[in-house]
């Protein structure tokens, strides 16, 4: 068994603390609270652009979004949970966070060189995704990664359904036919991870 590497823990804990800056930056750009972004990002109709007065560009996706600076290529990835909370994390979200950091954030290039799976210079493609797994596993099996809302699980299950193909699916409230909009987007992301001790 691996133990936990505290450099990566490091970098894990400033990925998060660095998603919950920016996501601050944009809502404060927007006039509306941090959790109310993911919520309210379409309605903005603002998939991509620039946050005001500053050189980071976002661009929502699905469940995500991606914010790169643009003069010096830090790069972090929020994955929304449950509540619009931006302190989720992915094993890929870590790993592009590591290879891109540098000053005035955290440097990690003894981690840099063990993740990359092509030389420098890198950007947030440059991680080995499988190399990761080594780093991460340790904390599952402390018990310091643990479901945002680990409420939302259940409900989930019960939404699962199998279809006469075989095939499966969840069936959820449209968000346009649920009068809880939030309550559809939350159970999109319901499986979501955080660091137990950095739960905002």
């Amino acid at each position: 068994m691996h133990s936990i590497n505290p450099e990566f823990l490091a970098a894990y804990r400033e990925s998060v603390q660095r998603q919950v800056e920016l996501i601050n930056l944009l809502a404060a750009s927007w006039d509306m609270q941090p959790n109310e972004v993911y919520y309210n990002w379409r309605s903005q109709h603002a998939q991509a652009g620039m946050i005001v007065d500053t050189a980071w560009r976002y661009f929502f996706h699905g469940l995500e979004c991606d914010i790169s600076n643009q003069e010096d290529g830090r790069f972090v990835r929020i994955e929304f949970g449950p509540g619009g909370r931006a302190d989720c994390i992915s094993s890929f979200s870590v790993l592009q966070f590591i290879m891109t950091s540098k000053a005035p954030w955290g440097y990690y290039p003894e981690l840099q060189a063990q993740l990359a799976y092509k030389p420098a210079p890198f950007d947030e493609l440059s991680g080995d995704y499988h190399a990761i797994h080594a780093l991460i596993e340790p904390l599952y099996t402390a018990k310091l990664i643990e479901l945002a809302d680990p409420t939302l699980q259940p409900i989930l299950e019960q939404a699962l359904v199998f279809t006469p193909e075989g095939s499966q699916r969840y069936e959820l409230p449209a968000p346009d036919g649920n009068p809880n909009t939030h309550g559809f987007w939350d159970m999109m992301v319901c499986h979501r991870m955080v660091l137990k001790q950095d739960k905002q």
